[in-house]
């Protein structure tokens, strides 16, 4: 897999970066070729790979492609097309996935001291988020009946806090 390199110099603010570094991530997790786009990536200067890794920290989730089940068609509600929920939260854990992913490796690297602390904040915005898009899921099957289900969504709510606990999250 040949890799692109757009990036010469150090970009200083978020705004700057593009969805094509993660969406590339994405990509090759999705077709099996995470490895090589790893090793392809690891042949650039440090401060590349760390602008390329500032990119996917940087990300919408909102525009990842879904790597694991398959995405839902959209629906439309009064003329306005919408993601279903599940296809929102499947790109949210696509960037919590891609986050953890770019942890393990910038420590392997030698650059987690350069993006630990955007990584910590865009990482603790991220599982917060889904806390809570999770939690008002739970509460709408609560509502509608489907006790079991919120239970096991619960449930799942419980092993999230616990695997952060060691960022101190103010849930």
């Amino acid at each position: 897999m040949q890799l692109k390199w757009w990036r010469k110099n150090k970009i200083e603010h978020k705004e700057e970066y593009s969805n094509e570094d993660a969406v590339a991530m994405c990509n090759s997790i999705r077709f099996g070729k995470l490895d090589g786009y790893l090793k392809q990536l690891e042949k650039g200067t440090k401060q590349d790979i760390i602008n390329r890794f500032l990119g996917i920290i940087y990300a919408k989730s909102s525009f990842l492609p879904i790597v694991g089940a398959a995405e839902r068609p959209p629906i439309t509600v009064d003329g306005i097309s919408v993601d279903p929920i599940q296809n929102s939260q499947a790109r949210r854990m696509t960037k919590i996935t891609l986050l953890l992913l770019l942890g393990d490796e910038s420590k392997k690297i030698g650059i987690w001291d350069q993006i630990e602390q955007v990584w910590t904040e865009n990482y603790i915005l991220e599982i917060k988020t889904m806390v809570q898009v999770t939690e008002a899921i739970a509460k709408q099957l609560e509502n509608s009946g489907e006790i079991d289900r919120a239970a096991d969504l619960r449930k799942g709510i419980i092993g999230m806090k616990e695997a952060n606990k060691k960022y101190n999250i103010e849930w």
